[in-house]
């Protein structure tokens, strides 16, 4: 049992001291115990085409890519062996892009293909043997145990935010040609992504292939759930009253007098010495104070000053 005051308040409690009503509130959420930025450039990645595009590729003049996007990011974690509290992470992306062919005689024809690529990295993830079992939403009688195979031992999860792709590069070679990077053949790539394209995928028929190269900027996290301390000063009620921009009756009038003027608009930005805290603030000439020469152009008779 936990240690108590007189005043029935946990000794370990943020609550109430010196008249203060900032207490510590436990709260349970996924602690960031790794992360890793990641800027990366995919390049040849041999494009899983269908039969119509197949035949695009093999007649095509010239072939541009009009988009690219992910359609699936399948990550694994797993622990590495004789390293305790890492993990390895494996991430398999699915790119579907949209190119568009020049054919002879004038005519354009688009079409749809799938580029796979396998990523694989080492975080710290901690360490932690229990296992997790959560009720069951519905609430039902505790008699039938829905919950009882929920279980999970508890692991970290990785979770990964990645932009949109950029595309770079579109080549065309023969395939007799050992050329470009292949994760896998067409059989291999799951049935709901080749669904995203009008299609059935080949990878038997044609004499061309086709490859893209993608550039990718992504955020890895490792994380676990976990029990913190924070301050709390109250729960958190809005403050902000619905006005006339919430309201259907108001005028359009009273919709834009309640606008704030977009200043940045009609301001270029200042210098960066103007906010930088390190270099010495500027006098009203806009030279920098202690210095003899330079002039970081910020104007204290600005119009925009404020």
């Amino acid at each position: 049992m936990a240690d108590k005051t007189n005043n029935g308040i946990a000794s370990g409690s943020l609550c109430g001291r010196n008249g203060s009503i900032e207490c510590g509130t436990c709260i349970c959420t996924d602690k960031i115990f790794d992360a890793v930025k990641i800027k990366e450039c995919l390049e040849d990645l041999k494009v899983h085409l269908t039969l119509e595009g197949q035949d695009a590729v093999d007649r095509a003049n010239n072939i541009r890519a009009k988009s690219a996007e992910i359609l699936k990011a399948c990550i694994s974690v797993s622990e590495v062996a004789f390293n305790r509290g890492y993990y390895s992470v494996s991430i398999r992306y699915y790119f579907r892009i949209t190119f568009e062919a020049c054919i002879p005689g004038g005519r354009a024809v688009e079409f749809q293909g799938i580029a796979v690529y396998d990523k694989n990295l080492v975080l710290f993830g901690g360490e932690g043997g229990v296992s997790m079992f959560t009720s069951d939403i519905t609430g039902e009688s505790f008699c039938e145990c829905n919950n009882i195979l929920d279980g999970t031992v508890n692991t970290p999860k990785a979770v990964l935010e990645v932009a949109s792709p950029v595309v770079l590069d579109v080549k065309v070679a023969e395939k007799s040609y050992n050329y470009g990077c292949c994760c896998c053949c067409c059989d291999q790539i799951p049935e709901y992504i080749v669904n995203c394209v009008n299609g059935e995928l080949t990878d038997d028929n044609g004499t061309k292939n086709l490859y893209i190269t993608l550039g990718i900027f992504s955020i890895v996290r490792m994380q676990r759930p976990a029990c913190l301390m924070i301050h709390a000063s109250d729960y958190c009620i809005p403050d902000k009253d619905s006005g006339a921009l919430g309201d259907s009756t108001a005028s359009p009038c009273d919709i834009f007098n309640n606008m704030c003027f977009p200043v940045s608009e009609f301001c270029p930005p200042a210098p960066p010495c103007c906010h930088d805290t390190s270099i010495k603030p500027c006098k009203p000439n806009g030279n920098v104070q202690g210095s003899t020469t330079g002039n970081c152009g910020c104007s204290s008779n600005s119009r925009c000053n404020g």
